[in-house]
């Protein structure tokens, strides 16, 4: 299991991570994006519902997302 690690060390390559706010809410899948609505750049998830960018304004600590299980195919 990985370590929570402050989020100023956390990639802004586009590589999927875990997020911790603030306020304690934990957020997957969230990525760095630059786009019209984030000039200067932004932790963001994309909210399907909505059909848009959300920005994590407020996050502190981030973690690589886990590996996923390993599930064996049935014959």
């Amino acid at each position: 299991m990985c370590e929570w690690r402050p989020l100023e060390t956390a990639p802004r390559d586009g590589s999927r991570l875990d997020v911790w706010t603030e306020n304690g809410i934990r957020y997957i899948d969230v990525f760095w994006h630059h786009g019209p609505d984030f000039p200067q750049g932004a932790f963001v998830f994309y909210d399907i519902h909505l059909r848009d960018y959300i920005d994590v304004d407020d996050a502190t600590h981030w973690m690589p997302r886990p590996a996923p299980p390993n599930v064996e195919k049935a014959p």
